[in-house]
């Protein structure tokens, strides 16, 4: 069964860090927490059996991916009731994921800004589980910072033009957005390393690399709880 243990410490760390801003941007936290975030750890860690049955069409492979999914679904009603169907147009967050990753496989562009899009969910499930109110804004602002992480890697990976200069694109984008949400842009400040990247690129190892996005995370944490 380890095979199906999804590996991908970057997307747990996004996974972890949005459940936590829309805990600080709720401003409470309690013990009914638990049950979402061991349901959304379910739906993240079922990508890795999907991926399977993509590439070797084994059928034990979509029995856990839609066992993994069932389980989550239930645990999410279990914890927030009916009310948890408020939701649902988010679900086509993830279902646009799936339909990426089988058209355009895992490093696409697209897959992997929706991959973002529906890890970022967590932010608002835990938002929703302590308040039980929708925030879109919230959403967008968690998403716009963590998907930043897809273009900087595309820097480090390629080094092209092209993706550098998408990164400062992406950069003015998301400030832009930001002040149109009414958000405060300094909550974006930790992303000034990814221009300070692609404007540099500078080299350090690929652990480093890790640690440094998880301090920007972390930075992201603090400055959301100050100024949202």
């Amino acid at each position: 069964m380890k095979n199906y243990i999804l590996r991908e410490y970057g997307s747990w760390s996004v996974l972890l860090l949005g459940y936590i801003a829309g805990i600080v941007a709720a401003e409470r936290a309690d013990l009914s927490l638990l049950l979402p975030l061991i349901s959304i750890s379910l739906f993240a860690n079922s990508k890795q059996a999907f991926v399977i049955w993509l590439r070797l069409k084994k059928r034990e492979a979509l029995f856990i991916f839609i066992f993994q999914i069932i389980i989550g679904v239930l645990m999410l009603l279990k914890g927030e009731g009916g009310s948890i169907l408020r939701l649902y147009p988010f679900g086509l967050i993830p279902l646009l994921y799936l339909l990426f990753l089988i058209s355009s496989g895992e490093h696409s562009l697209f897959t992997e800004i929706t991959g973002f899009l529906t890890l970022c969910l967590s932010c608002e499930i835990a938002y929703f589980s302590l308040t039980g109110e929708i925030n879109p804004d919230l959403y967008i602002a968690v998403s716009l910072f963590f998907i930043a992480g897809v273009f900087k890697v595309r820097v480090q990976l390629k080094k092209g033009i092209k993706e550098r200069v998408l990164m400062v694109a992406y950069l003015i984008a998301s400030i832009i957005s930001y002040l149109l949400l009414d958000c405060n842009p300094l909550i974006l400040l930790p992303l000034i390393d990814n221009l300070i990247f692609a404007l540099t690129l500078y080299r350090v190892r690929l652990q480093v690399t890790g640690w440094i996005e998880v301090a920007k995370g972390i930075l992201f944490l603090v400055l959301l709880g100050l100024i949202w």
